[in-house]
């Protein structure tokens, strides 16, 4: 049983730094097309 619990935390915690990196990246992605979009606003101005 213990054995199956180090398991479990184990893979929780590989899953939680996988969603923590995929967070990271799609906010980021996400800033950087704003700032994107405004410059080529401004240029067009």
């Amino acid at each position: 049983m213990v054995d199956f619990i180090n398991v479990f935390l184990s893979y929780f915690m590989l899953m939680a730094v996988t969603a923590a990196v995929g967070g990271v990246a799609a906010a980021a992605g996400i800033m950087l097309r704003k700032r994107k979009n405004n410059a080529e606003e401004c240029e067009k101005k």
